[in-house]
């Protein structure tokens, strides 16, 4: 039943259902945001240019000609074993003197460059693209240092799916579907709707240290994808606020209808049970 205007307190009643229901829609959100995340958590690392180490980013990695063509494919300057990639372009112009004569913009490149590059490709570490810059650029750009971080794909999916199941059958408890509101379920739901709310503190809390990290990041991802992480984290922080707010707001509810002596049974004649 939906309604119950026969409980103790009907107000207390109703607005527990209420919370109920925007519970589980909230989790169900959660639960195919959490779907749309397993391909990506699957796809592996990304391709760093220098997996094990620091990046020198203002040091030159080479030319790139912008109708095609770059000095690591010619035989005179670039590496003693090209990469595979210059023998599937026998046209591309790669020195200058080519470039220019085709019409072409003949301009350098930093490390920098090559890993922001690397990195929007969507190439994955240990494909044979990734292979090949990372053996291409590891005597120019590598350096002594911290590597990469990395990817937490597969933890931010799993977390998800968990917050998100809680967060349903939570609700579910205490909804429409869940039958009589018991003590018990109401219970239940208040532990899982708690367990729900640690989890989205600790979300919160794991993005703000984020947000201060991403924006030392501007030599490696750029400035634009800086913002666009920045824009991005703290509607995440804003998002789990709003999930702690409803969870509390749920728990309150929940609460307040126990102590209106909904869920508890009544025997004629005798004690509340």
């Amino acid at each position: 039943m939906c309604s119950d205007p026969d409980s103790p307190n009907p107000s207390a009643f109703s607005a527990m259902r209420c919370f109920s229901i925007t519970t589980i829609v909230f989790g169900v959100l959660m639960f195919l945001s959490a779907l749309s995340q397993i391909q990506g958590a699957g796809a592996g690392e990304p391709c760093y240019v220098c997996p094990t180490g620091a990046v020198d980013y203002d040091q030159q990695a080479g030319f790139t000609c912008d109708s095609g063509g770059d000095s690591s494919c010619d035989p005179a300057t670039g590496p003693a074993t090209l990469p595979y990639w210059c023998a599937e372009n026998p046209n591309w112009d790669n020195t200058q003197a080519s470039c220019e004569a085709n019409g072409g913009s003949w301009t350098a490149y930093t490390c920098g460059d090559s890993t922001r590059f690397w990195l929007g490709t969507g190439v994955r570490e240990g494909s044979r693209e990734c292979n090949a810059a990372q053996t291409l650029y590891v005597d120019t750009c590598c350096t002594a240092g911290d590597p990469p971080p990395a990817s937490n794909a597969v933890f931010n999916m799993l977390a998800t799916f968990l917050v998100s199941i809680l967060m349903i059958i939570s609700g579910v408890l205490l909804s429409c579907c869940g039958g009589v509101v018991s003590d018990g379920k109401m219970k239940a739901a208040m532990t899982t709707s708690s367990i729900a709310t640690i989890m989205h503190f600790v979300f919160a809390i794991l993005t703000i240290i984020g947000l201060g990290t991403v924006g030392g990041m501007t030599d490696m991802i750029g400035a634009e994808a800086v913002l666009f992480f920045q824009i991005y984290l703290v509607v995440v922080i804003v998002w789990e606020g709003g999930m702690m707010l409803l969870l509390t707001l749920y728990i309150c509810a929940i609460q307040r209808a126990r102590s209106s002596g909904i869920g508890k049974v009544h025997v004629v004649g005798g004690p509340e049970i």
